[in-house]
């Protein structure tokens, strides 16, 4: 059941951007990530998904080597926010070719 968005929500939605994730925002509002998302768009927020020295390094050690989605399945992170992590780096995606798939 829908239910309107409140100017505290909007608040809370537009201070809290920068340091949570959407889905943290949607547990602490009582909402679903998809309604946290879609609100934020129209309120024209862009959610900060920070990536630590951790993440970096896991992610330029294994994104040129096994892809998108098996580096997303490795840091717990969408294939969209891979992508756009190597869009970001200037990383190339792998070419998978029968002759270096057993390579991997």
């Amino acid at each position: 059941m829908y239910r309107k968005w409140t100017k505290e929500e909007d608040f809370y939605l537009k201070n809290m951007v920068t340091c949570l994730k959407a889905k943290e925002a949607a547990e602490a509002l009582g909402r679903g990530k998809s309604a946290v998302s879609h609100r934020s768009i129209k309120l024209g927020l862009k959610w900060c998904y920070n990536w630590d020295e951790k993440d970096d390094y896991s992610f330029k050690c294994n994104y040129e080597r096994i892809g998108c989605k098996a580096t997303a399945a490795l840091l717990n992170k969408s294939p969209q926010a891979i992508a756009q992590r190597a869009f970001n780096l200037g990383l190339k995606a792998p070419i998978f070719r029968k002759s270096n798939i057993n390579k991997i």
